[in-house]
This record gives C-alpha cells, sequence and structure tokens, in this order.
C-alpha cells in the first residue's frame, strides 16, 4: 500500500501538467480564432491551352502559402514549370484559330498561339468578360459595367446597354443567335457582417456582406438595342444557353435551398 501512494502521486501530477499543456491558463480571443498554417497545396486546374494538347495547373507543396503554375502534356509527361508570360484567361474563337484576353485593361485578338496580337479595344475604363458570336465575326464585352458589341474584321462598337446610375452591372450569359443574354446581381439589401481580424499583436475590424442576391435576366438585341427583363428572382440560379441560341434554361433555387426549378424559353419568341 506504501509504494503504491507514491505512484498515484507521481500520474496525478504528470496528468496535471500535460492538462496544463493542452489548455492555455488564458484564452483570449486570437486563440479561440487562431487557425494552424498547413504548408502546400494541392494540384488545383488552372486551364488548356487553346490548341488542347497542354494542361496548366497550380500546385506548391512548399511552406509557404505561395502557389507556381506548372504545364504537362495530355500523356503526364514533360512536366515544368509555366512562363510568367501564360495568359490564363481567354476565349477561344468558335472556328479555333483566335484567342481574345484582357492585356493591361484593354481586349486583344491574337492567333491561338498569341502571336501577331493587336488592341482591338482600348478605353480609359477596364474592359473584360469578351464572348464570341457564334460565326466569330463579332464578340460582347463589359465596359465599366455596361455590355458593347464590336466587329472582328468590320472595325466597329456599338453599345447595348446602358444603367442607371447606381444599378447593378451586367454580365454577359452567352450568345442567343443576334440576341445576347445577361444578368445583374442585385446586393443592394446586403447587411455588413463584422468580425476581428488579427495582426501580430493588434486587433483589426473585419467585415464581410452577407446577404441573398436578387438575379435579373434580360435579352437584349444587338441590332435594335432592346433589352427586356424576362426572369427575376431573389435566391440562386444559373443560366445555359443551348448550342443552337434558340433556348435558355434557368435553374433556380430558393433561399432556403429547398426548392429547385429549372425553366426552359424559347429565345425567338421573346
Amino acid at each position: 500500500m506504501k509504494k503504491l501512494i507514491p505512484i498515484t502521486l507521481a500520474l496525478l501530477l504528470f496528468g496535471a501538467d500535460l492538462f496544463a499543456q493542452q489548455f492555455p491558463e488564458k484564452l483570449t480571443m486570437k486563440d479561440i480564432f487562431h487557425e494552424p498554417f498547413i504548408p502546400g497545396t494541392r494540384p488545383s486546374f488552372s486551364h488548356f491551352s487553346p490548341d488542347g494538347k497542354t494542361i496548366y495547373y497550380s500546385a506548391s507543396d512548399s511552406a509557404t502559402s505561395d502557389t507556381d503554375l506548372y504545364q504537362v502534356g495530355l500523356s503526364g509527361r514533360n512536366k515544368q514549370e509555366a512562363p510568367n508570360d501564360v495568359v490564363r484567361n481567354y476565349e477561344l474563337s468558335p472556328d479555333g484559330n483566335h484567342v481574345l484576353y484582357i492585356e493591361n485593361g484593354d481586349l486583344v485578338l491574337a492567333d491561338k498561339d498569341f502571336e501577331n496580337k493587336r488592341v482591338v479595344v482600348a478605353s480609359k475604363g477596364f474592359d473584360y468578360s469578351p464572348e464570341w458570336s457564334a460565326d466569330g465575326s463579332r464578340f460582347a464585352f463589359i465596359q465599366n459595367g455596361d455590355v458593347w458589341v464590336s466587329g472582328v474584321e468590320q472595325a466597329f462598337m456599338k453599345q447595348i446597354t446602358d444603367r442607371e446610375e447606381g444599378r447593378a452591372g451586367y454580365g454577359i450569359e452567352g450568345w442567343a443567335g443576334d440576341k445576347l443574354v445577361l444578368s445583374q446581381t442585385d446586393r443592394s439589401d446586403y447587411r455588413t457582417v463584422y468580425f476581428p481580424e488579427y495582426n501580430d499583436t493588434f486587433v483589426d475590424p473585419g467585415r464581410s456582406s452577407r446577404g441573398i442576391p436578387t438575379r435579373v435576366i434580360s435579352i437584349a438585341g444587338v441590332d435594335s438595342g432592346d433589352v427586356e427583363i424576362i426572369f427575376t428572382h431573389k435566391g440562386y440560379l444559373n443560366t445555359s444557353v443551348s448550342a443552337s441560341g434558340n433556348f435558355l434554361a434557368i435553374d433556380q433555387i430558393d433561399p432556403p435551398m429547398k426548392n429547385r426549378k429549372i425553366t426552359v424559353y424559347n429565345v425567338n419568341t421573346l
């Protein structure tokens, strides 16, 4: 019995020491919100090359959060780090011979190997989201929240939308024949949620906007310039234009994300 007492005391003291190591004496807000840093990033697909023969992906196995861009052939061979001037975001023309992409805020047209490039739209505003027409003779793009259309061989520019001040900017869902399917996302009723952000020994107020968006889908006539709202939904939705450009599918989900409905429109009758 005498030998058991020291052993029991040792176990109690050792257990108390473990408890003290696992749980800090003073639990701070920084301890609560602290997230451990996990080095390395799994390979993540970036894009195909315009000729479809090369895959680009980002990855990192270092002890930093920086990721590098790599390229590899379809066979999985010839893995190497991608050049620094690789264009990640571009739109391939319907015939597969040309690409449209953004460079320094301007729209650039080039061959599929990114040679013989020329600026097709230069402006003080930021141009983005180029979208080819089905025949490749025109393309639509966004400039300062409004939709414009420009020609490839025949140089012209035409403004399609003219939104009111303070209204949500447009997005291009796709071409539907000689019409454009457009979208707007209204977040005017979002509320701001505040939370602490830790910077060394200081606490900065962080914030994020949260809410349920109102989505508006419109059909714009490129030749007529008429813009007609065909669908408004408070919640989440996706759109898809058929390959023929004749039909538009809208996949909508209600805010509780319990009910889902898909509606198909004949664009020619709109």
